[in-house]
């Protein structure tokens, strides 16, 4: 059964192996540092490029980038994860970190603070001995902002239609120009992005105690049986399922 606990500067999740799943790709707004339980190996798509986790291995990525699970292999009981918001000043290492013991620190870390055997301070001296990456630096610092600006529109607009020749003349661009140049720096294109964020916002107001039709509507979706679908395509698990984990970890 999925576990989660949310934190004052992300969540932590346990996953069970689902046998067969495939994830969408899809992005998350924060970093993400995982580690599999059990014997057997996992393969990701991550930002264009294949790789392997396994017992022994985290791995951390960056804000943004597009990734699924491709197959599991061999005798996997689930895995761990945890998410950080990168509006508090959240780094990780990005990459494949193959220690076996900070693989074991983090795995039984995850599990202390989804029973609330340990508090956030223990997850903070985990991430200070883990070390921290600065993100790379982007050139073309002009483009960059041009296409943030659109990337912030979208958030601010999740229940609104969206409309690619619109959204292109607003901003100063062709439609496959703005494609492209979204797609190189959020790792996906503005509509794919767009549901990315308003499943993520939906969860955030289910969290918070909202109806699954309310967040649903709030966030563009026609209804929640639309909602259903995306939502387990980003994040493997139904609605229903994130909430019964929520409830269980209070």
């Amino acid at each position: 059964m999925l576990q989660a606990r949310t934190l004052s500067f992300g969540e932590v999740k346990y996953h069970p192996r689902t046998p067969g799943r495939r994830e969408w790709l899809h992005t998350h707004p924060f970093w993400v540092l995982g580690a599999l339980e059990g014997r057997g190996e996992a393969r990701y798509l991550l930002s264009g490029s294949e790789v392997t986790l396994k017992e022994g291995r985290l791995l951390g990525f960056a804000p943004h980038a597009p990734h699924r699970l491709l197959e599991y292999q061999g005798a996997i009981g689930g895995y761990w994860v945890l998410h950080l918001d990168p509006e508090r000043g959240a780094t990780l290492p990005r990459g494949i970190r193959e220690c076996s013991r900070l693989w074991e620190d983090f795995c039984d870390l995850a599990r202390r603070l989804l029973s609330r055997e340990a508090g956030e301070e223990e997850l903070e001296r985990f991430l200070a001995a883990l070390g921290s990456e600065a993100e790379r630096p982007i050139p073309d610092p002009g483009e960059v902002e041009r296409i943030e600006a659109v990337g912030r529109y979208l958030e601010e607009h999740l229940e609104e239609p969206f409309e690619l020749e619109a959204l292109a003349e607003a901003f100063g661009m062709s439609p496959y120009t703005l494609i492209r140049r979204f797609k190189k720096r959020y790792g996906l294109p503005p509509r794919h992005y767009l549901i990315n964020r308003r499943v993520h916002r939906a969860k955030e107001l289910l969290a918070q105690g909202a109806q699954l039709s309310e967040a649903a509507l709030e966030c563009g979706f026609y209804d929640q049986s639309h909602l259903y679908g995306y939502f387990r395509g980003v994040f493997g698990v139904t609605p229903a399922a994130y909430l019964r984990a929520l409830r269980s970890g209070q």
